[in-house]
């Protein structure tokens, strides 16, 4: 059976929206003396980046880059990204700020130093990519919105589609969503493009006027023309890549920039054997109306989204490559219109609305998603709404510096206002948030075992502490008791160590409960 024959047929309690999410910024690091990129090196109070999770540098040594772990909901993957960002803002020189703008201030290759990375091969990889792109396209910035679609909904969908071998399936689940994600993007940068425009001298071909975003066009960061890789089938994908590495087109798998990743594996090769694992979609503008890059409702319209993708029809097999290479150059036509330019009448809008709507119906997502779809179909009325055509009065002699400026510092002057609490853990105790803090802070991996408990599990390489309310360690004998008179946290420590435990799991609204009910039922 097709995908989305298996989909249209599923009955409505499907848990739908099972699935894990990771969040990716990338922001630079600016002067509030200079108003240009800072030409100061990493913050050393944030520890070694070359096994830090959450900040790291990404091309040049002012480019930080913000990494969330693995969350189950869109909200806590939001909320993690507000901790991290929050502890940034705080390492940082306080004659510093993070750019909220994926287009850079005016900037210099001179100014755009590679990221001083202690691993030579990294380095030299960053080395090669300026001599080959050019070192101001690694200036821009972006957010990455990585997706596992949820381990009980693949395995129901692999068990009503009759399937033989399992991780053949879930292949087939991944690369058509990469297949309809490449073929439909336009409608998302139609929606949050937000790189209008780039600052005087960044660009060797001034453009006419405002766009809707520079970086997902044929101006941003994207490989040259003669790298096609094949999305027909996951072998031929694999191939295609191996075979630009191999002539020295691509220096690693990873230079190829698609909208979209494969994810799960360090070598592409290992999708075939052991399967993919989650995306990685790409073509995000920082929205810089929200002081995280991106909001909440984007993320839950994303999600709604992408599992419209798997409702549409498959495309045709025969057809794959030449229908992306369409819809590249159509995804081009719309990231240089203009913002406040509606899309074009060609555009199947109404396919992705009512795929969106047949998802939320078919499964009873409730109000809040059915808002989500209004407030799409408002913004496809009327190109205002757009992140784009909100920037566009902001702009200012055809510069958003003083905006970017302006929002940059006011960001970071909020993110000081209260040092002893993390953006989004408030209603933790003051020692629990500041235990965190500082563990973010310097790279140490954390889980929250029982939030209303504050229980914390803390590790870093095989070093494991178990924390409750940011004061009781191994250190503290006491804190054994502790944790097995905490049934949620046995539960997981036992799980941990290989002991079978019932299944279940945590909710915090009647909702979310009853969203799942089926798979305990």
């Amino acid at each position: 059976m097709k995908i989305s024959d298996i989909l249209r047929q599923a009955k409505p309690t499907l848990p739908i929206l099972q699935a894990t999410f990771g969040l990716e910024r990338e922001s630079l690091r600016i002067s509030n003396v200079t108003h240009r990129v800072a030409q100061t090196a990493h913050p050393s109070i944030l520890g070694s980046r070359s096994y830090h999770p959450y900040i790291q540098t990404d091309y040049s040594e002012a480019q930080l880059e913000l990494i969330t772990p693995v969350a189950h909901s869109t909200k806590e993957a939001r909320r993690l990204l507000g901790g991290i960002t929050d502890v940034a803002q705080r390492s940082i020189s306080q004659d510093e700020y993070l750019w909220p703008l994926s287009m850079p201030p005016q900037i210099t290759e001179e100014e755009t130093l590679i990221a001083q990375l202690e691993n030579e091969f990294e380095y030299q990889y960053r080395v090669g990519l300026g001599q080959r792109y050019g070192k101001l396209l690694q200036s821009m910035s972006g957010i990455h919105y990585n997706m596992e679609l949820g381990k009980d909904l693949v395995a129901q969908l692999f068990e009503a589609g009759q399937e033989i071998h399992f991780i053949s399936f879930k292949n087939q689940l991944y690369l058509k969503l990469a297949q309809q994600f490449l073929t439909y993007r336009w409608f998302l940068i139609y929606l949050y493009g937000a790189t209008p425009l780039a600052e005087k001298g960044f660009l060797k071909d001034s453009l006419t006027g405002p766009v809707r975003s520079i970086r997902n066009s044929s101006y941003g960061y994207v490989n040259h023309d003669d790298v096609r890789v094949s999305y027909a089938t996951l072998e031929e994908y694999v191939q295609s890549i191996e075979y630009y590495v191999e002539n020295g087109i691509l220096s690693a798998e990873k230079e190829f920039y698609s909208a979209v990743r494969l994810r799960g594996s360090k070598r592409n090769r290992d999708y075939l054997e052991h399967g993919i694992t989650y995306l990685e979609f790409r073509s995000f503008d920082p929205n810089p109306f929200d002081h995280l890059a991106i909001s909440q409702e984007t993320l839950d319209t994303v999600h709604l989204f992408i599992l419209a993708l798997l409702w549409l029809d498959d495309i045709d097999s025969t057809q794959v490559d030449q229908t992306i290479q369409i819809a590249t150059e159509f995804n081009n036509l719309i990231a240089l219109s203009h913002p406040l330019e509606k899309l074009p009448p060609e555009a199947p809008v109404a396919k992705i609305v009512t795929a969106m709507e047949a998802i939320v119906n078919h499964f009873t997502l409730g109000e809040y998603y059915h808002e989500l779809v209004e407030q799409v179909k408002a913004a496809l009325e009327n190109p205002q709404l757009t992140l784009s055509g909100q920037l566009l009065s902001h702009i200012n002699g055809l510069s958003l510096e003083e905006f970017g400026r302006k929002t940059g510092q006011d960001y970071h002057q909020a993110a000081l206002q209260s040092p002893y609490a993390l953006q989004g853990y408030e209603n933790m105790e003051l020692s629990t948030q500041l235990l965190l803090m500082e563990a973010i802070q310097k790279g140490i991996h954390f889980e929250i075992l029982d939030e209303n408990d504050q229980f914390l599990k803390l590790w870093h390489g095989n070093h494991v502490e178990y924390d409750k309310n940011g004061n009781m360690t191994s250190k503290d004998t006491y804190v054994v008791p502790l944790a097995i008179a905490n049934k949620t946290v046995t539960k997981k420590i036992l799980a941990e160590a290989g002991f079978p435990v019932p299944d279940g799991d945590e909710f915090s609204t009647p909702e979310d409960a009853l969203a799942y009910y089926s798979l305990y039922g």
